[in-house]
């Protein structure tokens, strides 16, 4: 069978008029449809799967919807006389815009979290106080960031709760790894916890700022940023503003990304 354009279909099938004919008496007939599969006929009425008439053409022609609920439709020609068949002759599908697919790579949980080398990333924030804790304080950080800001950042509570899953697994499975193979050391080892029991108590000092705010409009940044800097044992100024404004262009990264796979909050 012919696979056409919608445009092309629509012309192909062109005079012809709501269903008149009986066609009860063609139950039971296979065809090929458009999306596809075999389906066998049933008539308006006739369970299960009944199969929609769309359109009687000339010459024992019918437009046949896909009983499927696919944006599919087919043409076929009714053949025989005492013992009926369908010929597909041509047919069209619809394609629909389907939301993308949410996990750690469309979320880029995985670019924003572990595929990145800290020391350079941070060469210029923290320049000669650049040490291996504070590195990995900064994996575990960038981290929450990630599921925060789909936290703010959704209208989707699922979605929401998916992507914490997906960081937290991402993180464990791909990151912890790749982390010690790009800086040569563990992240685990060198903060002398495993990594659920860190990712818990950071993530919850981190919460408790975000929960106590008592301007729920006001994204609470500096709060945020000091107990990161308490965590690094920073206190420089300089340090703490640039801190804040990678901390900023993550979170518009996350925005950016949310609009992108449909889950923004309007």
């Amino acid at each position: 069978m012919e696979i056409v354009t919608p445009d092309e279909f629509a012309r192909r099938t062109l005079g012809g008029r709501p269903n008149r004919l009986d066609v009860t008496i063609y139950d039971g007939c296979e065809y090929q449809c458009a999306c596809g599969e075999v389906h066998v006929f049933r008539p308006s009425g006739f369970e299960p799967s009944e199969t929609q008439v769309l359109r009687e053409l000339p010459w024992m022609r019918l437009v046949l919807a896909c009983p499927l609920g696919e944006d599919a439709a087919t043409c076929v020609k009714i053949r025989g006389w005492f013992k009926y068949r369908f010929q597909s002759l041509f047919g069209t599908t619809v394609e629909t815009d389907k939301p993308p697919e949410i996990n750690a790579t469309t979320a880029k949980i995985d670019e924003q979290v572990y595929l990145m080398n800290y020391r350079d990333h941070y060469a210029d924030i923290l320049a000669d106080q650049i040490t291996p804790s504070r590195l990995a304080e900064l994996f575990l950080f960038r981290a929450w960031t990630a599921q925060f800001g789909y936290r703010i950042f959704s209208s989707d509570a699922e979605a929401s709760e998916k992507l914490i899953g997906e960081t937290v697994n991402a993180s464990k499975y791909l990151g912890l790894g790749m982390f010690q193979q790009v800086h040569g050391f563990a992240v685990e080892i060198e903060l002398e916890s495993d990594f659920i029991s860190l990712i818990e108590e950071r993530w919850r000092d981190y919460d408790v700022v975000v929960s106590t705010m008592p301007n729920a409009d006001r994204l609470p940044t500096m709060e945020i940023i000091t107990v990161l800097t308490n965590r690094l044992d920073v206190a420089e100024p300089e340090v703490t503003c640039r801190l804040s404004m990678d901390f900023l262009v993550q979170m518009d990264l996350i925005k950016r990304t949310a609009m992108e796979i449909g889950i923004l909050r309007k």
